[in-house]
């Protein structure tokens, strides 16, 4: 029980708020450069975060309780390789018609870089405070 609390406690706190607050500052870095975001109907917008719910839901009904550090391992590496494939676009920030034409700064000398550096900063102790309170044996009056 406490697992699927702190799932959701993490999924909301580092999965949505954290990438919502990126899609209002940059929306166009969000969507990788592919779509303009003046031309997506915000509905659309909120249908993608309802989705991390979905995934976070699907990957919480299939993880098996013993030997889910392979299957987080996979994921990790698999994070890693779709992010060496959208390096480029990534590495980029600005608008979606900056970025065509050549102009989008570097994500390094951009604000969302000291942002992104605070986001996985708290999400790393925010997870793993969440990990050992979910974890945690049960006190002696939760089990009267």
């Amino acid at each position: 029980m406490r697992g699927g609390i702190a799932g959701v406690l993490a999924t909301t706190l580092f999965g949505v708020a954290i990438p919502a607050y990126a899609y209002i500052t940059n929306p166009a870095w969000m969507w990788g450069y592919a779509l303009d975001p003046a031309t997506i109907h915000p509905w659309v917008v909120v249908w993608v975060f309802v989705i991390y719910y979905l995934c976070f839901f699907a990957g919480f009904s299939m993880v098996p309780k013993k030997g889910g550090w392979w299957l987080l391992a996979g994921v990790g590496v698999l994070n890693l390789a779709l992010l060496a494939i959208v390096w480029p676009r990534y590495s980029k920030v600005g608008t979606y018609e900056e970025f065509h034409n050549g102009t989008a700064a570097n994500l390094m000398d951009s604000p969302l870089s000291m942002t992104l550096n605070i986001a996985f900063g708290i999400t790393v102790v925010g997870t793993a405070l969440l990990y050992f309170w979910a974890t945690r044996k049960k006190d002696s009056q939760e089990e009267k």
